[in-house]
């Protein structure tokens, strides 16, 4: 099964400093498929996430929060997850290490409809915790 985290359409909600690392809580938008990402039937799910980066530097412009992410990627030496999750520059559901990293998140701020950015950069990164996920739609279309 192949299932990721899309920036687009996905919503940063803090950035936390806790104990030398560096917090990420999203509400992500996930892509599951029975088979391979973008081929035939899939489904979409709203889902609680936490990903954690290690000896992080950040460049960040954001004032706000929730930020409405209209972009980002992962980019990393050593990503570890399940290789069905790789799906270009997406945040596997799986990730549960890697290499140096980095991550870019662009977005607009609802209320204020102000534009942010942030890169992060770190020594390895993972999802830390899930919450529950919500059903949002059924997919049918192909990558």
């Amino acid at each position: 099964m192949a299932e990721f985290y899309e920036f687009h359409d996905s919503y940063l909600e803090a950035i936390d400093h806790i104990e030398g690392r560096l917090v990420l809580r999203m509400k992500a938008y996930r892509h599951t498929w029975p088979g391979e990402a973008g081929v035939g039937e899939g489904t979409g799910w709203f889902q609680e996430i936490v990903i954690t980066v290690e000896n992080p530097t950040i460049i960040s412009n954001l004032k706000a929060f929730p930020l409405q992410v209209l972009d980002g990627s992962l980019k990393g030496e050593n990503i570890e997850c399940e290789e069905a999750d790789r799906v270009g520059d997406q945040i596997p559901s799986s990730l549960r290490g890697s290499g140096e990293i980095e991550i870019r998140i662009e977005g607009i701020v609802e209320q204020t409809e102000e534009f942010g950015s942030a890169t992060v950069r770190g020594t390895a990164a993972a999802i830390t915790s899930r919450g529950p996920a919500q059903f949002v739609e059924t997919l049918n279309w192909q990558i």
